[in-house]
């Protein structure tokens, strides 16, 4: 007998980072070649003006080095590894990549839809950003994430192919007075797991928002954002919930699956 699937998308939450080195281009590349349907990741700025793939505002969490990524240039950064996975340090870490390389990477997973995290606020930040995803063709495969409302307003503005995801509100900085739906904005909105109810996902889905729900790392907490109607799941477990797609119950296409 053949049952309808879910469908639903899975996005990789900095790469692999429970095994592998977060938002390295390793740990990136092992979650595209498992099949990630999204790739997320992180940027900043490095002191000379790279955009970089990382986090935190410093590096102290994720690499074998300390200090201010704004304080390092980019060729200084290479001197340290990233060594950090949610399951402990890794004796080998990874260079901290840039943007640019990362964007060489997922060039050759042209079906893939990209989810660049803006961490940094300025507008040289957003106009470098968009620099690099408008010369690379990207636009159309990307979508830029920030919890401040600004950031979000004015990458709008840049082009008519720019696609956002927002949060609640309660979750973002520089949301403006005076209008009845702000989420309106956002094309995707990302809610956190221990917010997330049915009623809550029904009604950004009803405002013609794409939702999903982060950050899932077991199959328990799956099957209740399936269950919530959620569209999008973002995980560090991108192995395990690629294997759940395959052996159980939902799938990214209009696929079937025997249930005997």
């Amino acid at each position: 007998m053949k049952t309808p699937m879910h469908t639903i998308q899975l996005m990789s939450h900095r790469g692999l980072p429970w095994s592998l080195p977060e938002n390295s281009l390793t740990s990136i590349k092992k979650a595209l070649d498992l099949g990630a349907d999204v790739i997320e990741f992180d940027v900043r700025l490095t002191k000379d003006l790279i955009p970089i793939i990382m986090h935190d505002a410093t590096i102290d969490r994720t690499t074998d080095g300390i200090g201010e990524v704004a304080s390092y240039n980019f060729q200084d950064l290479q001197k340290f590894k990233i060594t950090y996975t949610k399951t402990g340090s890794v004796d080998k870490g990874e260079p901290i990549p840039s943007l640019d390389e990362l964007i060489s990477l997922l060039s050759k997973y042209p079906k893939v839809t990209i989810n660049c995290e803006i961490k940094e606020y300025q507008d040289i930040c957003l106009d470098l950003v968009f620099k690099t995803f408008k010369t690379n063709n990207l636009l159309r495969r990307t979508v830029f994430t920030c919890f401040d409302y600004g950031v979000l307003e004015k990458l709008k503005t840049m082009s008519d192919e720019v696609m956002v995801q927002g949060f609640p509100l309660e979750l973002m900085t520089n949301v403006p007075d005076g209008i009845d739906t702000p989420e309106q904005l956002f094309d995707y909105i990302g809610i956190k797991h221990s917010l997330a109810t049915k009623e809550l996902v029904s009604y950004y889905k009803s405002i013609g928002l794409i939702t999903g729900v982060w950050v899932v790392n077991d199959t328990q907490q799956l099957s209740s954002c399936i269950a919530m109607g959620a569209e999008i799941i973002t995980t560090d477990r991108i192995d395990i919930f690629i294997q759940a797609r395959k052996k159980y119950y939902f799938s990214l296409k209009e696929d079937t699956y025997d249930s005997q």
